[in-house]
């Protein structure tokens, strides 16, 4: 919000279950290192 930025100009990384739905909102969802249930989504 304090950049004025939307949700498709985001970068989002993550790893785990707890991070899908970060992942599934950012313009560009990044699974690293991903634990095979990141892995199939």
């Amino acid at each position: 919000q304090a950049e004025n930025l939307t949700l498709d100009q985001v970068i989002a990384v993550g790893d785990g279950a707890n991070d899908l739905f970060m992942l599934a909102k950012a313009g560009l969802g990044i699974a690293f290192n991903a634990k095979p249930r990141v892995q199939e989504t």
